[in-house]
């Protein structure tokens, strides 16, 4: 009986042997395949990233829309007030250097906002109106 009691043990420790190694086997291979394969985990932070990046494209598409208004406003503003001086200056029949220059860059701040050039005209006649009244010209 004691015979059969050791083969069995032996035959038990034989079989745990052989699985402990197999175990550190597998365990091995299986540590390295999942170091060159991690696996995805699903982050809460990468959705709050995610839900923040939308937040501000919204906020930027809200501010490019305010821009657009603002540069319209500028620009009729600027049209506003060249027509406003052209008006004066053409009553008068003279501008000064300076009230020209004056015209001149409310007029290229106009153009560069993207003014559709009904100012230029204006622009262009403060432009080559008398630079003195008559009497300071000798005209009269």
């Amino acid at each position: 009986m004691k015979f059969l009691s050791v083969e069995v043990l032996t035959m038990v420790a034989t079989i745990l042997g052989s699985n402990g190694i197999i175990y550190l086997i597998a365990k091995t291979m299986l540590t390295r395949w999942e170091s060159k394969h991690p696996i995805v985990v699903h982050d809460d932070r990468f959705d709050d990233l995610s839900h923040r990046v939308e937040e501000l494209r919204s906020q930027v598409d809200e501010l490019r829309a305010t821009q657009r208004i603002l540069r319209a406003a500028v620009i009729e503003l600027a049209y506003l007030r060249i027509a406003d001086k052209h008006e004066r200056y053409l009553h008068r029949g003279w501008a000064t250097p300076n009230e020209k220059r004056v015209v001149q860059r409310i007029y290229d701040a106009y153009h560069s906002l993207g003014g559709n050039g009904t100012g230029s005209e204006l622009n262009r006649e403060v432009q080559t109106m008398p630079s003195y009244a008559p009497r300071e010209r000798g005209d009269g």
